[in-house]
Formats: structure tokens, C-alpha cells, sequence
């Protein structure tokens, strides 16, 4: 068996005095992206606020609308169930 080629010597890196800034660039993003979705969530909030108001609305109109309708259909029947009777 041959032997493998010898493996080539990776090049040093240029000596400098700056630190590298490798992380800044991510904060930086990081706190754009939070800034964006805290103003979206502001201009969402007071629609969001009134949806318990909606449900609500909606289940005590349903609630009055089922009572009413049960109330008066109970009398219709009693007054029927009367004449019918001798």
C-alpha cells in the first residue's frame, strides 16, 4: 500500500490588532426584530382587547335570543294545550 500524499499546511491568518466582531451585528438584529414586534403588537393589542367584548356581545345576544324564544314558544304551547282541552 502507497502511502497517502502529505497533507498541505493551512495557511496563518494575518496578524492584527482588531478584535474580530463577530457578535455585534446579531445584537444589532436581535433588537431590530424586538423593536418591530413591539410595535406590531401595539397596533394589534386594541383589536385584540376588544374580541372578549365581541364574544361576549355575541353569547348574550344568542343567551336573550334562546330565552325569549323559549319563553314565548312555552306560552304559545300552554295556550294551545288549553283550547285544545275540554
Amino acid at each position: 500500500m502507497a502511502d497517502p500524499p502529505p497533507r498541505p499546511e493551512r495557511p496563518s491568518l494575518p496578524a492584527t490588532d482588531e478584535k474580530p466582531r463577530h457578535g455585534s451585528w446579531l445584537i444589532v438584529l436581535v433588537a431590530l426584530l424586538m423593536a418591530i414586534g413591539g410595535l406590531a403588537s401595539l397596533m394589534v393589542m386594541p383589536l385584540v382587547s376588544f374580541m372578549p367584548v365581541i364574544v361576549l356581545a355575541i353569547f348574550g345576544f344568542v343567551a336573550l335570543h334562546y330565552f325569549i324564544w323559549g319563553w314565548w314558544l312555552s306560552n304559545n304551547v300552554r295556550e294551545e294545550d288549553e283550547e285544545d282541552s275540554p
